[in-house]
């Protein structure tokens, strides 16, 4: 009796814990993306992806960010393997910083891709116990 006590008690500690945690999920806007018809400029034959990165869990989430949206590697599907892809996704000139993203608040993401693939998203975060962690989106078309 006191085995199997000890044993729902763990568990609960295990998900009062686990619910603590945040837990930070990225889900695609508007896709498959089409190149050209997505442009951010007439004439450009890339695609501009958007993303939504959104916080859910008991703690804040830390991402890194450039300028006003949140700064995420994206990976390419080569040959069975994801790859990171060379998009340029933070500019230069754009200002690099960390934002928080608060329980149940959302910030929005943005890529401009100009190969067509497979792809996904990967958004790396800290938690405010310094844990870090990330999350990946699900995979997209760029046509």
């Amino acid at each position: 009796m006191l085995k199997r006590l000890s044993v729902v008690v763990l568990a609960a500690f295990s998900l009062a814990c686990a619910e603590d945690e945040p837990r930070i999920t990225v889900t695609m806007t508007g896709a498959p993306f089409t190149r050209g018809a997505d442009a951010a400029q007439p004439g450009d034959f890339a695609a501009v992806v958007s993303y939504i990165v959104a916080s859910e869990g008991g703690q804040n989430a830390y991402v890194g960010t450039c300028g006003d949206n949140v700064d995420a590697p994206i990976d390419r599907m080569v040959g069975g393997q994801w790859t990171p892809y060379d998009n340029d996704y933070c500019p230069a000139t754009a200002v690099r910083g960390s934002a928080r993203i608060a329980k149940n608040r959302r910030r929005m993401g943005m890529a401009v891709i100009a190969d067509t693939g497979v792809y996904r998203v990967r958004v790396e975060y800290v938690t405010e116990s310094n844990a870090k962690s990330t999350a990946v989106s699900d995979t997209f078309h760029v046509r």
